[in-house]
């Protein structure tokens, strides 16, 4: 039975009150949630910690429990079933903004490897220099950063935040994050991969993929890829931490976000 076989994996607190990001697996399986930042009118099932934070652990005990037989499109579905159940359980209103966040989900099964992402989390096929990322999550708020007022935490700004998370957790919108929608396991874009030996397969959140997609530190994605296998995923993290303190602030919401990378070879 192909298992996947942790390398190598990081994550740190960019500069929100928690770190949302969390990586995780079991077996044949490996997950990487990002947790999208709370709006103020979250529901927040424990008061102690932010909805990102609880969708992210909540997610990572159910895929646990739960990932054995399933395509990763069926996971996401249960995923949503269970936390829109347990949702309703904590007594959010009919209505209520539910927690976010985005999800990728592999799995290695015989010979073939298959994997499903909603949101901005990337999945990167070492062996196939090839990736799996919806780049239209950045694209919007790229957009969304150069249409705010200079203090971008405004009542406007807010609002179209969470009109976009709205939208991205129904059945509206050909773009996906996870929340109580079972829907979302049969919208998320899948990509599948023949299973070799020693395939490598990178799993990282928008914190971490900026390296590469944002920051110029990496020319490619094979070569974050090999800078994660020489020298491990902090000293990336280091790498991205020490361009945005001098960085433009103006370019992102948040001047460093949570990154989180996990590098996993089939077994």
């Amino acid at each position: 039975m192909t298992q996947l076989q942790l390398l190598d994996s990081s994550s740190d607190k960019g500069e929100g009150d928690m770190d949302e990001d969390l990586a995780g697996g079991v077996g044949p399986y490996a997950w990487m949630f990002d947790g999208a930042t709370d709006m103020p009118p979250t529901f927040r099932p424990d008061p102690r910690v932010t909805g990102a934070y609880w969708i992210a652990h909540f997610g990572d005990a159910w895929l646990r429990r739960h990932a054995r037989d399933q395509r990763p499109s069926e996971l996401l579905s249960g995923l949503a079933a269970a936390i829109g159940a347990e949702l309703q359980a904590q007594g959010m209103p009919s209505g209520g903004l539910p927690p976010a966040s985005s999800l990728a989900i592999v799995r290695a099964y015989g010979e073939q490897i298959t994997a499903a992402v909603v949101g901005d989390v990337a999945v990167y096929n070492v062996a196939e220099d090839d990736l799996l990322l919806d780049p239209a999550f950045g694209v919007t708020e790229r957009a969304a950063v150069a249409q705010r007022v200079p203090c971008g935490t405004d009542d406007t700004t807010v609002a179209a935040i969470i009109a976009r998370r709205r939208t991205y957790l129904s059945d509206e919108s050909p773009q996906w994050i996870l929340g109580d929608n079972p829907t979302v396991g049969k919208a998320a874009p899948i990509r599948h991969w023949r299973t070799e030996p020693g395939n490598e397969m990178l799993l990282a959140t928008d914190g971490f993929t900026r390296a590469v997609t944002d920051y110029g530190l990496v020319a490619s994605w094979k070569d974050l890829a090999d800078e994660v296998r020489a020298d491990g995923a902090r000293s990336m993290i280091e790498r991205i931490r020490r361009f945005e303190a001098g960085a433009n602030r103006a370019r992102f919401f948040k001047r460093s976000d949570d990154a989180c990378a996990a590098l996993w070879r089939c077994a």
